[in-house]
C-alpha cells in the first residue's frame, strides 16, 4: 500500500503563531545587538593594524629612497595630526619640494597621537646612504576603541611596531 507524506496535503501542515514569530524575531534582534559592538571593535582593530603597517611601509620607502640616493636627496615622512595623514617627502624637511610628496589619509576611526621625536618635530628624515635618522623616537596610533599601536624608529633607522 502506498503512503502519501503529510506535507503534501495543505490541511495537515501546521503554521507558526504570532507569538512564536515574535519570539524568534526578538532572539535574532538580541543576537544582532550583541554582535554589532564586537564586529565594530574587530573592524577598528583591523583598521589600526593596517594603518600602522601603511606608516611602517611609508617609513621604509623613505629610508630606501634615501639609502639608494633617489633624486640625490634625503627622504622623510611628515605626520600631520591636524588632518590625520602622513606624507612621504623628498628633501631635508617637509615643504622643501612638494613635487615628490605622497600623502595618505588615515581612516576616521584612527588618530595619530603622542608624536615623540628627537628634536620635538613631526617628521622623520633619513640620511642619504646610511639610512640613519636624527629624528628618532615614537608615535602612537589610537583607534576609537582606545586600542593603540606604537611605531618606534631608532637612531639607526630600525623601525618597529608594538
Amino acid at each position: 500500500m502506498f503512503h502519501v507524506p503529510c506535507f503534501i496535503f495543505h490541511d495537515c501542515m501546521k503554521s507558526f503563531t504570532l507569538v512564536e514569530i515574535l519570539i524568534v524575531i526578538a532572539i535574532l534582534g538580541g543576537l544582532a545587538g550583541l554582535a554589532f559592538p564586537i564586529m565594530r571593535s574587530l573592524l577598528i582593530a583591523n583598521y589600526l593594524t593596517s594603518s600602522a603597517e601603511e606608516i611602517v611601509q611609508c617609513l621604509r620607502q623613505a629610508q630606501t629612497n634615501a639609502m639608494g640616493g633617489a633624486r640625490d636627496s634625503k627622504w622623510g615622512v611628515f605626520f600631520d595630526q591636524n588632518n590625520n595623514k602622513f606624507t612621504l617627502f623628498k628633501g631635508d624637511f617637509f615643504g622643501q619640494d612638494h613635487s615628490y610628496d605622497l600623502a595618505q589619509e588615515l581612516p576616521k576611526s584612527i588618530e595619530i597621537k603622542n608624536i615623540s621625536l628627537n628634536g620635538g618635530g613631526t617628521e622623520i628624515v633619513f640620511e642619504k646612504t646610511s639610512g640613519k635618522t636624527n629624528q628618532f623616537g615614537s608615535l602612537t596610533l589610537e583607534g576609537l576603541n582606545n586600542q593603540t599601536k606604537n611605531i618606534i624608529v631608532n637612531e639607526y633607522g630600525v623601525i618597529e611596531v608594538h
